[in-house]
């Protein structure tokens, strides 16, 4: 598995070239992406000792600017321990005189389906979210230091994404899973086909669901850093929220982030 996550780096830098990929290629993407984005949360009495043998899939900071004026950064952690993957997330907001402080942490099934996620509060107030299968379904639980505790259903399947407020790196997890659904068997042979497609997701801050649509645009080159670079361009939109452009490395990591109905940007540090 780790030569073969190896050569899906070095592979999947050509994925989009050309509408037919390699067998090997995909095959590689198809494992690397299965073992970092569908793997098993670990038991709890084990975590220490797994976490311990993790292996990172992707971390670094995100700078958040708004009218390219920066506001805020978001540190996360994508790593894969023997039998789990785990996502973390802290995001730090200083606008003027206003500060803000979150976490969250999301973990998946060997099948794609939620375990387990929660978003904590810190500052200025101190609140939480926990969302967690609840038989066939999702179920909301949030507690507020000002006001009762109550719960938010889902009647979504477990395999729904999370799309947190500010949280970028869930957005990439979610087109790492979009890169999954698009490469597929025909006539025995293992073909990548970018189109667009429809991902079923939750929004915990908002206690709302929406479905978006996921679709492969073009290459783009840009400066990044002073560096004028080749990176793959994908859209995201839903009927419900503003469209967001995202652009990944030749990594298949993402660097950039533009949503102009707010003037938003985010760059990879």
């Amino acid at each position: 598995m780790r030569r073969c996550c190896a050569l899906c780096l070095l592979a999947r830098q050509k994925l989009f070239e050309s509408k037919r990929c390699t067998v090997q290629a995909i095959r590689c993407l198809a494992l690397c992406l299965l073992a970092l984005a569908l793997a098993a949360p670990s038991l709890l009495s084990a975590r220490s000792k797994a976490e311990q043998n993790a292996t990172t899939i992707d971390s670094g900071t995100f700078s958040i600017l708004v009218g390219g004026r920066k506001v805020g950064t978001e540190t996360f952690a994508i790593k894969q321990l023997p039998t789990s993957s785990v996502a973390t997330s802290e995001i730090k907001i200083e606008d003027g005189g206003s500060k803000a402080r979150q976490t969250s942490e999301l973990r998946l099934s060997p099948k794609g389906e939620l375990q387990h996620y929660e978003w904590h509060e810190l500052a200025p107030g101190k609140n939480e979210i926990v969302v967690e299968p609840q038989e066939d379904f999702l179920v909301e639980r949030i507690t507020s230091e000002t006001e009762k505790k109550f719960e938010q259903p889902f009647l979504m399947p477990l395999t729904t994404m999370v799309l947190d407020d500010f949280f970028f790196s869930d957005w990439e997890i979610l087109t790492w899973r979009y890169l999954a659904s698009i490469c597929k068997t025909v006539n025995g042979a293992t073909q990548c086909v970018p189109q667009k497609s429809q991902f079923g997701v939750i929004v915990p801050r908002q206690h709302a669901s929406m479905v978006v649509s996921i679709e492969f645009i073009g290459r783009d080159h840009m400066p990044i850093h002073g560096t004028e670079t080749e990176l793959s361009h994908y859209r995201i939109s839903s009927e419900e929220a503003s469209d967001w452009d995202l652009w990944f490395d030749g990594n298949q990591k993402l660097v950039r982030i533009l949503i102009p109905a707010t003037k938003m940007e985010v760059l990879r540090d």
